[in-house]
C-alpha cells in the first residue's frame, strides 16, 4: 500500500487507448488507476449500458519510487504502448496527491467503476410545494437546500414574502 506521501502522475494515452495502455503498465509492473463510469447509450436502436473512461485519454500512474530512480521510471512509463506522454509543468512531471486519488477511488467499486454522487432533488431557485406543517400546500422558491429533504423556502402569503424551513415534494 502506498504511503500518503506518494504521488500519482497523469499519463496521456492515445485516443481510446486506455485499456491497451493499462495492460502495458500492468505488464511493466506499475500500479495505475483507470476509473470508468457506466453510461446508458443507444446502440443499434437499443439503450445499453457501456463502461467509458471517467477521464478519457488519461490514466493515473503511481510514482512510489526513490527520487534517484525517477527519470528511469518516467522514461519507462512514457515508453509504454499507447501512452503518449506524462503531463508536465516546466519540464517537471506534474503530480496529484495520493489523497486526491483515494477520494476518487472511494467512489468506485472493486472494478474501478465510478459511482457519481446522487443528484440533488432540489436546487436553489427551484419552485416547490410545501408537503407538511403550517404552510402545507403552499408553493414557493427554494432559497437553500438542507439535509433530509428539507429546505429554506421563500413563500408569498397574504401579499408578503415569508421564509420557512420545510419538507419538500416535487411540485
Amino acid at each position: 500500500m502506498p504511503s500518503t506521501q506518494s504521488n500519482w502522475a497523469v499519463a496521456v494515452t492515445s485516443p481510446q487507448g486506455e485499456l491497451r495502455a493499462a495492460k502495458g503498465l500492468r505488464d511493466d509492473g506499475f500500479e495505475f488507476f483507470f476509473p470508468r463510469i457506466k453510461r446508458r447509450v443507444r446502440h443499434r436502436g437499443k439503450r445499453v449500458a457501456r463502461l467509458d473512461p471517467l477521464f478519457p485519454n488519461y490514466i493515473f500512474v503511481l510514482l512510489a519510487h526513490a527520487w534517484f530512480e525517477m527519470n528511469e521510471i518516467i522514461n519507462r512509463i512514457s515508453n509504454t504502448t499507447h501512452i503518449h506522454c506524462l503531463i508536465q509543468n516546466d519540464e517537471k512531471v506534474s503530480t496529484i496527491p495520493h489523497t486526491t486519488i483515494q477520494e476518487i477511488k472511494s467512489r468506485c467499486d472493486a472494478d474501478g467503476v465510478f459511482t457519481p454522487p446522487p443528484k440533488p432533488k432540489f436546487v436553489a431557485g427551484e419552485g416547490v410545494r410545501i408537503a407538511s406543517g403550517q404552510f402545507y400546500g403552499f408553493s414557493g422558491l427554494v432559497e437553500e437546500v438542507l439535509k433530509n429533504e428539507r429546505a429554506v423556502v421563500s413563500l408569498r402569503t397574504l401579499g408578503k414574502v415569508n421564509v420557512a424551513v420545510a419538507d419538500l415534494l416535487a411540485g
